[in-house]
């Protein structure tokens, strides 16, 4: 995205390759010399492919927004992680030993480039992905809470009751615009989506148990080696949440990925089936009833965190109306899941 800033400036552009950074880098970590140095991409921070003394290195730029305390916590679950088994990246240290350095207004950490042939891009590689996700959950139920590491300031995740509230704030928004019949169908459709999954999630929430979790577990943060999982990263979006939001989230991108392309609407929810059964064979504990029994709901909600959120804090009211009227096509199939509630409910009851 550009020009993608939120709440006010709080969040921060995302950085830019310059000179003057990797001058910066080059000195505090001790490096000959900096070459072939190239911008790998992704929304949230800046991540700089380079190459050093016989060594291929990706530095990651954080926005302004993600404080000491918020990366110190990154670091420490990715570590968690990787005495596990799991493969998450370990920072290098600078010359004075410290894990990141300040440039600026950004901080900056460096880490092995780990070289890869697939990204989690198809739905045979999320499917072998799945275990990895649940697995993942096991190791972060076990990190005790923290403000720093649970509560981004970012993310793309709603609470069930922070759904009403979030949509009455948004709706703010949309009275300065001039509605074409069109978005005013789509908000129509937001607001019964919304009233609709926060009923329905209700009476199941106090059977859910709260953890760290993932939080963007998809495409581009899954790094394969033929059917090898070699490197999951991008914590940025890290929280607290039941592990079945994390989940549904994948679900749902994957649903959305392949709405229209490979798998046709009504196979859809046999390709959920297949996910949820593959997450849990590797979960411990297995999902639950009460768990299994929330998931279509919880899938059915993840447009609305875009909704509730990013459509109220974004800076740009250009970048906002255009994600606004992208909802069109994002809820198609959370409104294909309310309208077969129960199918759902049976068939991801396992």
């Amino acid at each position: 995205m550009n020009n993608d800033n939120a709440r006010n400036g709080l969040r921060g552009n995302r950085p830019s390759l310059s000179a003057s950074l990797l001058g910066i880098i080059q000195s505090k970590y001790g490096f000959n010399s900096i070459q072939n140095e190239r911008d790998l991409g992704g929304s949230s921070n800046l991540n700089i492919y380079f190459e050093t003394d016989n060594r291929r290195l990706v530095a990651r730029v954080y926005r302004p927004s993600v404080t000491v305390q918020r990366l110190h916590a990154i670091q420490s679950t990715r570590a968690a992680l990787a005495a596990a088994g799991i493969p998450c990246a370990v920072p290098y240290q600078t010359t004075f030993g410290e894990k990141f350095v300040r440039c600026q207004e950004n901080l900056v950490e460096v880490e092995a480039f780990v070289p890869s042939e697939w990204t989690m891009d198809t739905p045979e590689r999320i499917e072998l992905a799945m275990p990895w996700l649940a697995r993942m959950h096991e190791v972060l139920a076990q990190i005790p809470p923290d403000v720093h590491a649970d509560a981004p300031l970012f993310s793309n995740h709603i609470e069930s009751a922070a759904i009403l509230p979030s949509f009455d704030r948004a709706e703010m928004r949309l009275r300065t615009w001039a509605l074409t019949r069109e978005e005013a169908d789509l908000r129509s459709a937001l607001r019964n989506l919304a009233e609709t999954v926060a009923f329905d999630e209700q009476p199941l929430l106090g059977a859910l148990k709260y953890q760290r979790a993932h939080g963007d577990f998809w495409d581009n943060n899954v790094f394969f080696n033929g059917t090898e999982v070699i490197l999951i990263a991008d914590f940025d979006y890290m929280g607290r949440t039941p592990r079945t939001d994390d989940l549904a989230r994948t679900i749902y991108f994957a649903l959305t990925a392949t709405l229209g392309t490979r798998i046709p609407l009504d196979g859809l929810l046999e390709y959920a089936c297949a996910l949820v059964d593959a997450y849990d064979s590797r979960a411990q504990p297995p999902l639950t009833a009460d768990e299994r029994r929330i998931l279509p709901f919880s899938i059915a909600r993840q447009p609305l965190w875009w909704f509730g959120g990013w459509l109220v804090d974004l800076d740009s009211n250009e970048l906002a109306r255009r994600g606004f009227n992208d909802l069109h096509r994002e809820i198609q199939i959370p409104q294909e899941i309310i309208n077969r509630s129960a199918v759902w409910q049976k068939a991801l009851a396992g």
